[in-house]
């Protein structure tokens, strides 16, 4: 056989201990806090002991009260300390000489039998006693429940009126039961065995009074989401125990036909329940209410921030940062879309992106000069039902008539990027039927400024690389330019020597030796260009090659270079890029050098480098502008002829290697270009 007893007592033991856990846990050492987990531990004490009479199924009334009178003393004396806190209540001395005067008779009659009874004097029991002071205990929970409700403000009466149910359910539960025994001059066992499971049922009420009251101090974590699905739980678990009552009276009462009545039934039955749990509209009613109903806040908001959060960075590449912002903001106050409209260089609003709006907007948002003035001012959320209702509350604003008339627009939320609006989103009207506060407008506001931050630094972003696209292009563009205006000199001064020279064998041969080398350059750049491949290669080159190929080269020019072979070099890299980086260079050299002078280059290997000097004995330079302009990329001294970036390029190419360029200039005096370079196998000539 099941002791009902023992398990409902348990089961109210259980509770009120969990109960006193949270109250110590989260107990800052407030008075409220301390009284309220001593209630709650005499409570769970009290349950204990009436468990452990039912399971000896020996009850000892004189014991049993003493116990419970201390309990219902605890009880009372938390409510009082909250009269005596309450501004309007009526002077209390009276009342609490009253509950004292009922809980110190209880206590001394009930002592005095006990101490009579273990020095053995008898005193004839009466049952009604005790049962008229215990009718007198819950009499007295009672009215000062009623006056505790009665007295708070009405601000304040939405965070206690959970304590008043489930205090005040203790007492009308006891005053049930003991008016009861007092008419039938017995105490129903049934009714009895059902204290402790009226106690269980209660405690959850004080739990969500005492959350709505911090200064309570339970201060203790409750994750949203567990109580939300832990509702949806008992909710689905409730659902199906009355399914099946129903599928069970269809079959018992049913005719010939109650098996397939049963079956069609659970089946809808459970069809319903799977439409009512993937609803996104239930599922918002009943976030709704429990943050409503049990919890301070409406929102968690390190939940909603993270929320958020991952939202904005979600890696759904399919899905833009702009639908995101969207999504993250409506899902805030439960709506199922809304409209980007982001500001322009006019202050002008423009549609960027919607999502679920059932209705056609405009490419540009009319009125934005009145809009933006105020959101610049104000920075308030803007509900489009209370603008309609009373537009006076928002001064000096016009919003546009589609905006207005339409039933689908709600909250008009800026996006606020260092005090000036970056932008606004119009939500759709909620899922849910509630009128927003200051606590999700403040949520709103908040989540506005993140959102814009987000689309400033991805539009900030993407000009980034959009520059830099720019960038690479145009140096391109220039180092293309550079090959063919070097190209181009060779060819023009094949040109303008040919009239003189045509005669002579050698410079048939010099001509030949140029165009071949132009065709090969115009070729490997047309291919790079078709290809898009202008990756560098990376292989054993002879610098002495590359010196002797360019000598050769710009022989045509004067004054014509001279190279002296200390050692025959050879360095890792890539030989177009070699003949490229020391063209410039040479050529460099003969421009600076009139034809009278001298070009020199020398190859040696020192100290595992292998060193090119590039002599000449030109203009030079002076030291101001070797720091501030040689190396500085498309500054040029030759005017419309030059690029400016033949030295700069050398340097770079040079620098990626491993390697340096060291210059020594005078003005006057020319100038020494040494080039270090990482030597791979030196090998001596």
């Amino acid at each position: 056989m099941i002791n009902y007893g023992l398990a409902s007592y348990f089961a109210g033991a259980g509770l009120s201990a969990i109960l006193a856990i949270l109250f110590l846990i989260g107990w800052k050492g407030k008075r409220q806090g301390i009284l309220l987990l001593i209630a709650s531990l005499l409570n769970a004490l009290w349950c204990l002991v009436l468990a452990y009479e039912a399971w000896m199924n020996n009850i000892d009334y004189q014991y049993i009260f003493i116990i419970e009178t201390i309990r219902n003393a605890a009880w009372l004396i938390f409510i009082v300390w909250l009269l005596n806190k309450t501004q309007d209540s009526a002077p209390l001395s009276k009342i609490n000489n009253l509950v004292i005067a009922v809980l110190a008779v209880s206590l001394f009659y009930s002592t005095i039998r006990i101490i009579a009874g273990k020095y053995g004097i008898y005193i004839n029991y009466d049952s009604k006693i005790f049962l008229t002071l215990s009718l007198g205990q819950a009499l007295s929970g009672l009215f000062l429940v009623e006056l505790l409700y009665r007295n708070i403000s009405a601000a304040r009466r939405w965070a206690i009126k959970f304590l008043c149910f489930g205090i005040g359910g203790i007492f009308a539960y006891d005053f049930f039961l003991y008016s009861h025994a007092l008419l039938y001059n017995n105490l129903d066992a049934s009714i009895w065995n059902a204290r402790g499971l009226i106690n269980a049922f209660v405690i959850p009420f004080i739990a969500v009074s005492a959350a709505r009251n911090p200064d309570w101090s339970l201060d203790v974590f409750v994750s949203r989401k567990i109580v939300l699905h832990s509702v949806t739980l008992i909710a689905v678990g409730v659902y199906l125990l009355l399914m099946s009552i129903a599928g069970y009276l269809i079959r018992s009462y049913g005719s010939s036909w109650s098996g397939i009545l049963q079956a069609v039934f659970l089946f809808g039955m459970l069809l319903t329940l799977l439409i009512v749990l993937t609803s996104g509209q239930i599922r918002a009613y009943l976030k709704v209410f429990i943050n409503k109903h049990f919890f301070n806040y409406r929102y968690d908001y390190r939940e909603e921030w993270l929320k958020l959060t991952n939202t904005l960075t979600g890696n759904e590449e399919d899905i833009s940062l702009k639908v995101r912002a969207i999504l993250a903001v409506s899902a805030i106050v439960e709506s199922p879309g809304g409209s980007l409209w982001l500001r322009d260089n006019s202050n002008r609003f423009y549609l960027s992106r919607s999502q679920s709006m059932p209705f056609h907007q405009p490419d540009f948002f009319s009125h934005e000069k009145s809009l933006f003035s105020y959101l610049r001012s104000r920075d308030w959320i803007i509900n489009i039902d209370e603008y309609k209702d009373n537009p006076d509350a928002y001064q000096n604003l016009t919003l546009p008539e589609w905006l207005i008339d339409s039933d689908c627009t709600w909250l008009l939320v800026p996006l606020i990027l260092r005090n000036i609006p970056y932008g606004i989103i119009i939500l759709a009207r909620s899922r849910v039927d509630f009128n927003p506060n200051w606590e999700n407008y403040d949520l709103l506001k908040i989540a506005g400024r993140q959102v814009a931050s987000h689309l400033a630094e991805e539009e900030s972003s993407m000009a980034l690389i959009e520059n830099r696209q720019f960038k690479a292009f145009h140096q391109l563009s220039t180092y293309l330019m550079h090959d063919l205006k070097n190209i181009n000199s060779q060819l023009s001064l094949i040109s303008q020597n040919a009239d003189r020279h045509r005669q002579n064998p050698e410079f048939i041969d010099d001509v030949l030796e140029t165009v071949k080398v132009s065709s090969d350059r115009i070729r490997k750049l047309t291919e790079q260009l078709r290809k898009g491949d202008f990756l560098e290669k990376n292989e054993i080159v002879s610098i002495t090659n590359v010196i002797k190929d360019l000598v050769r080269e710009l022989a045509v020019y004067r004054p014509i270079p001279g190279i002296n072979i200390n050692n025959a070099v050879q360095v890792a890299g890539d030989y177009d890029r070699f003949l490229t980086v020391f063209r410039n260079l040479i050529r460099n050299a003969q421009q600076a050098t009139p034809e009278g002078g001298e070009v020199v280059i020398n190859l040696d290997a020192i100290n595992g480098d292998a060193v090119v000097d590039i002599v000449d004995t030109g203009s030079g330079m002076d030291p101001d502008f070797i720091e501030k302009k040689l190396f500085k990329p498309f500054e040029t001294t030759k005017g419309a002829q030059g690029m400016g970036i033949g030295v700069y390029e050398a340097r770079e190419y040079i620098r990626s290697l491993g390697g340096r360029i060291v210059v020594e200039s005078k003005p006057g005096s020319g100038t020494k270009f040494r080039c270090y370079l990482p030597l791979v196998t030196p090998s001596y000539a």
